[in-house]
């Protein structure tokens, strides 16, 4: 155990503190599609763009891999969603919240990772 704390990262604190959260209350699809919008509409905006030069430019098909590229990634991240959400309680279940909270109280001992 001593050998897991010493590797405690700020990230981990967050993904700690992440879960932390869903413990008190369960992610639903709808909340993690909430929780990640912000970057899926900056992705959106820079693969918008990126087909609408493609297509002013004349490169068209390049423009349409840009839009697939933009589907493909979230629908990806929904799929990732979708078993978090599904998954959760078996995770509430098994994950030791005492040494949770015995990390987060102790806060990370590294520089970001």
């Amino acid at each position: 155990m001593a050998e897991q704390d010493t590797n405690f990262t700020p990230f981990h604190k967050k993904v700690l503190t992440q879960y932390q959260s869903f413990h008190a209350s369960p992610p639903s699809l709808g909340s993690l599609i909430a929780l990640s919008a912000r970057g899926h509409i900056l992705m959106a905006v820079v693969f918008i763009a990126a087909s609408i030069l493609c297509f002013n430019i004349g490169i068209t098909p390049i423009g349409y891999v840009m839009i697939g590229m933009l589907i493909g990634a979230v629908s990806r991240d929904m799929g990732h969603f979708r078993k978090l959400s599904k998954g959760w309680p078996l995770l509430d279940r098994i994950i030791d919240w005492a040494t949770v909270n015995t990390l987060l109280s102790d806060g990370p001992t590294k520089p970001n990772a």
